[in-house]
């Protein structure tokens, strides 16, 4: 299968927003220094995904559970994280899928992966990392979501790289 990172992005905040794939937009304004924008898209819906709001309520659900559940891929990367950035005033939850795809024999490291949107209850943003040749999702793509949540809701930066974060356990490292 292939897929494109912008191709995931638009997947998930399709889950994110109860089924509306939207186009992608390149520039969200344009505007001289100091000036208004003489132009400022829109979104624009390009079609809708047909399943019923149980299914999207069911997959959000599964995605914030990798994050939350105790026996979520992601939930290592966001548990300490949560009680840090709580204590700091927020209380964003990180929703999103793990991936890991294989690109060669049993010794070259995997494409990690990490599809999110945030926040849980009230989506605005979908996130996609994607680090090649590197090890887990978890282990890799997963924090550097982590960072750029910190960033886009001006967020305290917690502990980087985290301290669990060694060597790569898809290799045996």
């Amino acid at each position: 299968m292939q897929i494109t990172p912008l191709q995931v992005a638009r997947m998930v905040a399709a889950i994110a927003n109860g089924g509306t794939l939207f186009r992608p937009l390149l520039v969200s304004r344009v505007q001289s220094s100091g000036t208004n924008s003489v132009y400022t898209a829109q979104p624009a819906p390009s079609s809708t995904l047909g399943y019923s709001p149980v299914v999207f309520d069911t997959i959000r659900q599964a995605m914030c559970n990798v994050t939350l559940d105790s026996k979520g891929t992601a939930r290592f990367v966001f548990e300490e994280w949560y009680r840090f950035q709580g204590n700091n005033g927020y209380n964003i939850v990180v929703c999103g899928k793990t991936g890991t795809a294989q690109t060669g024999d049993e010794n070259t490291p995997p494409q990690a992966w990490f599809a999110a949107f945030a926040p849980q209850n009230d989506p605005e943003i979908a996130i996609v990392v994607i680090v090649e040749n590197s090890c887990e999702g978890s282990e890799v793509a997963a924090p550097i979501v982590r960072r750029i949540v910190e960033d886009y809701y001006g967020m305290s930066h917690s502990e980087w790289p985290p301290l669990w974060q060694t060597g790569c356990s898809i290799l045996g490292e």
